[in-house]
């Protein structure tokens, strides 16, 4: 069995949305600026995380519609455990996987911010 959007952990979500961040061209320029922006100011609850990010893609369809396909592609084993991870480690991961895939526009976000 395959997980969807209304349904999937808050875990699952963020990882599926991390593998959206580990294609490049998944990402317009304008979009990969948008996700960075939404990155900085993620909230400190796992839950309130995926949401947030559950809540940008449902405003961008192309982009919601590669997220309901990376939830359908993670399959649900008899024995799924995700192992409980603090907020700042979703944020940190997030960060990182954006900072790989897209330096050049986390490099002037950044430097704008420091």
């Amino acid at each position: 069995m395959s997980h969807i959007l209304e349904t999937a952990p808050s875990q699952i979500l963020i990882e599926a949305f991390t593998d959206i961040l580990e294609d490049p061209f998944l990402l317009e320029p304008n979009e990969a600026s948008a996700v960075w922006d939404v990155i900085n100011n993620l909230p400190d609850d796992v839950n309130a995380i995926a949401l947030t990010l559950k809540a940008w893609c449902q405003e961008q369809p192309e982009i919601l519609e590669i997220l309901k396909d990376k939830l359908s592609s993670r399959r649900r084993g008899p024995a799924e455990e995700v192992p409980a991870a603090k907020p700042e480690d979703y944020k940190t991961l997030l960060k990182n996987k954006m900072r790989q895939s897209f330096p050049e526009i986390t490099e002037k976000k950044s430097g704008a911010k420091q």
